[in-house]
């Protein structure tokens, strides 16, 4: 069981990583496309709306992408929504060039807090690829065992 206050500070962590994996991905974006960015609040299934030069997007934030949670990230958008125009966004901390060539084929737009991203909609086309960031932990931490022990 968790103290009232306790429950509040860890509901607090969990919402505020997602406000920080999205502004650090939008601020990477303005800062190499010299666009005008907005971020509004969501309602139910949708984290956030990212209006990028007049056009408006549902996006949706995960820590990061991997070939378990790939489709998750963009199938938990609910069908009435969708059907209202608004293209997806996917935007997370971290996303491996195969997922994102993934998405970019699928026409899924995504955006990571590197600044790479595949974002077509409209009159609006924007792809940036090859910019380093840090890698995902989980993608990290497979790396320190090896047969004979630690690396």
């Amino acid at each position: 069981m968790f103290i009232l206050n306790e429950h509040i500070e860890i509901l607090n962590k969990i919402m505020t990583k997602p406000i920080k994996i999205a502004d650090q991905a939008i601020e990477k974006l303005k800062s190499y496309s010299g666009l005008m960015i907005e971020k509004e609040k969501g309602d139910s299934g949708t984290d956030f709306f990212v209006n990028i030069d007049n056009c408006r997007f549902q996006a949706t934030v995960k820590s990061a992408i991997s070939n378990g949670n790939k489709a998750s990230a963009y199938s938990r958008i609910p069908s009435d929504v969708a059907k209202a125009q608004y293209p997806i966004l996917v935007i997370s901390g971290y996303i491996p060039s195969d997922i994102a060539k993934e998405y970019a084929d699928a026409g899924i737009n995504y955006l990571d807090i590197a600044g790479n991203c595949h974002i077509r909609h409209k009159h609006l086309a924007i792809i940036i690829e090859g910019k380093k960031g840090k890698e995902s932990q989980r993608s990290i931490s497979r790396v320190r065992f090896r047969r004979l022990g630690l690396s």
